[in-house]
Formats: C-alpha cells, sequence, structure tokens
C-alpha cells in the first residue's frame, strides 16, 4: 500500500471493503455497452476494487472517477492513452468508450455517478463542461488534496446508512466540481485572471439559454450576443474554458435528450431526431454513433433489455 497517499491508509481501505455490497458492483456489459447498476432510488456507485483483470472497451452513461491506490494501470480514451499512478485522480466522461489495463492486482477506488438532473441549475452546466473531457489530476496539483478529501468524505457518505446520505454524496460531489473549476489554472487561457469571473458568468447565461432553447437553431452569433462577445472572440473564450466547441456542447446537448426520448417505447427515431434540434436523420445518426459508438436503435435496444 503506497502509505503516501492521503486518507486512503491500508486500514480505511478495508474497511471500506468490508462495508460493500457486492449486489451493485457486479458488471453486465451488452456489447461495448455497460449498463450501471445504481443502488436504489440512488444516482451513484462507489465500490474499491482489488483485482488482477482488464476491463475491455465498453461505455456507460455516467461519469467515473478511479483513483489507483495500489499500482499502477493504463487507460485509454479516444485513441490517447493515460499511465495512472496511485494517488492520482482520473475523470472519464460519460458515454467516452474507454479500456481499462493492469499489469499487476492492486487497489482502485471507482466512482460511478449520474448528475444529469442538476443540469438545469444555473451555472451547474457550466461545471459540467470542465469534465466534458479526460481530466488527471496530480498529488503535485493545487487542488488534488481538496479533492482526494472530497473522496474519502463521499465513500465515508456512500457506507452510512443515513436517510440523507444520498444529499451529502451529492453536495459533495458539486463541490469537487466547484472546488476544481476554481482552482484549475487555465494555463492555455489568454484571458486576465482578473476577467475570468466575468468571463464565466457571461458563458454561464449561454449555457443556461442553450439548456432551455437547444432543440432551436441556435446560430453562434446568438450565442455570442448573449455573452456580449464578438463571434470570433466568443468562440476562442468558449473553447477556451469549456475544452469543447460551443458547436458540440450543443450537440451534445441534443444528444442527451434524444438518449432520454430512446426510452420511450415506439416512438419513431425520425421524431426523436427533430424533437431533439437536428435537422437531418443522417446528421442525428451521425451525431449519436460518434458520441454512443452505436446507432439509436441499437441504444434503444440495449437500454430496454437492462
Amino acid at each position: 500500500m503506497q502509505s503516501e497517499i492521503p486518507y486512503f491508509t491500508r486500514d480505511v481501505i478495508n474497511h471500506f471493503r468490508t462495508m460493500q455490497d457486492r449486489e451493485y458492483i457486479r458488471r453486465t456489459v451488452t456489447g461495448e455497452y455497460e449498463p450501471v447498476n445504481f443502488p436504489p432510488n440512488s444516482s451513484f456507485r462507489f465500490w474499491v476494487n482489488k483485482e488482477l483483470r482488464n476491463y475491455e472497451k465498453h461505455w456507460h452513461a455516467s461519469t467515473e472517477i478511479i483513483v489507483p491506490i495500489e499500482n499502477h494501470m493504463t487507460v485509454h480514451v479516444k485513441q490517447q492513452e493515460y499511465i495512472l499512478n496511485p494517488g492520482e485522480i482520473f475523470i472519464i466522461p460519460d458515454g467516452e468508450l474507454h479500456d481499462l489495463i493492469c499489469s499487476e492486482p492492486g487497489v482502485r477506488l471507482v466512482f460511478l455517478f449520474n448528475l444529469s438532473a442538476l443540469q438545469t441549475i444555473s451555472g451547474f452546466p457550466y461545471l459540467a463542461s470542465t469534465f466534458s473531457h479526460p481530466v488527471l489530476i496530480r498529488p503535485t496539483d493545487a487542488i488534488y488534496h481538496k479533492e482526494m478529501e472530497l473522496l474519502y468524505r463521499m465513500l465515508e457518505d456512500y457506507y452510512r446508512q443515513s436517510s440523507l446520505r444520498e444529499l451529502m454524496i451529492l453536495s459533495k460531489m458539486i463541490t469537487f466540481h466547484v472546488e476544481y473549476e476554481e482552482n484549475h489554472p487555465f494555463l492555455n487561457s489568454s484571458i486576465p485572471k482578473q476577467y475570468e469571473k466575468s468571463v464565466i458568468d457571461r458563458l454561464n447565461m449561454v449555457f443556461f439559454y442553450i439548456n432551455q432553447h437547444y432543440t432551436e437553431d441556435i446560430p453562434l452569433e446568438k450565442a455570442a450576443e448573449i455573452a456580449g462577445f464578438s463571434k470570433y472572440h466568443f468562440a476562442r473564450v468558449f473553447k477556451e474554458f469549456s475544452g469543447q466547441t460551443f458547436f458540440d456542447y450543443l450537440c451534445l446537448q441534443r444528444i442527451k435528450s434524444a438518449e432520454r426520448l430512446l426510452l420511450v417505447p415506439d416512438k419513431a427515431i425520425t421524431d426523436i431526431a427533430y424533437q431533439a434540434g437536428f435537422g437531418s436523420i443522417c446528421a442525428f445518426n451521425r451525431a449519436f454513433k460518434k458520441k454512443n459508438h452505436c446507432t439509436p436503435s441499437e441504444y434503444r435496444t440495449k437500454r430496454t433489455e437492462d
């Protein structure tokens, strides 16, 4: 065990492992899709993993946080390789195809969660956009110890038999997002630090507008007008602060809407495409497959069979 890793000593790890309910950490994978087996009335599934096992390419509709505690592991996301050392925190966005390779047995913390219900809260869509791409937090990062403590507290809450457990975890998960966003330096940003809050406030207005109007045509000029920027300045700032282009973010919201609509029995896929805001069925199929690695029909079949 790596004793220098804060909060997660050998005794702590053993304590958490004895409290795990094996029923909710079983995995079932259909093709490349893995439905997450959440405990009843919960949007979180956490556990302490200790085994020598590789996980082939798969994806799920939940964000995943992995923390190796003992020995390193390799993760591939979007054809990019990440070597995770003990104590590093790695966040994998929902819907991303990824695999996990372990060359030797070791302890790992795994956090799976779904915060989609918070998308209507002003400001949260901006926070969520920060984790729309893989994020690696190292022990040398200024935010590291705060984030590790929050993960530890969330695990404590998870194993408590409390009627407030879900709210306790949710509050810490939101804080996890906020702490990262407020403390992680924008190394590639050309925006002076003293103006960042003003820029974020303006972008939050755009995120809120998108969440309310994503089914409509929203040109870049309209989004820039809401933010009070020129079109070109807005496009650059949006990418710098969110890690994705304006159109990629807009497309992602439409796909998430389509995913919910696909769970409605007998609803035609063509109708879903237009109802979610896509201009054509071809554009819908192309964008949906790029995110979910399957067609809308295959997605519906997999989800309804769970």
